[in-house]
């Protein structure tokens, strides 16, 4: 397999799974802690930062898509 051809597949793949988040009905959960929220599930979309200071992941529960949300926000100083 030539290199052009695993960069078109790889973007094939990340295009399908923005698809089928985008047009699946699913609900979505925040959760604190993604990692833990995680494990033991069956995870159809690894963790990923769909925009800065989100951290999602889709898995199935069920039968059904779930999306779980994670949000780091920065932490504001305060002014002594």
């Amino acid at each position: 397999m030539g290199w052009r051809r695993a960069i078109t597949i790889s973007i094939l793949a990340r295009n399908r799974v923005k698809i089928f988040e985008a047009s699946v009905p699913h609900v979505a959960f925040e959760v604190d802690d993604l990692a833990a929220a995680l494990e033991g599930k069956e995870i159809l979309t690894p963790p990923n930062s769909p925009s800065e200071g989100v951290t999602s992941a889709m898995i199935l529960d069920n039968g059904a898509p779930v999306e779980l949300i994670a949000f780091q926000f920065a932490q504001e100083s305060t002014p002594r």
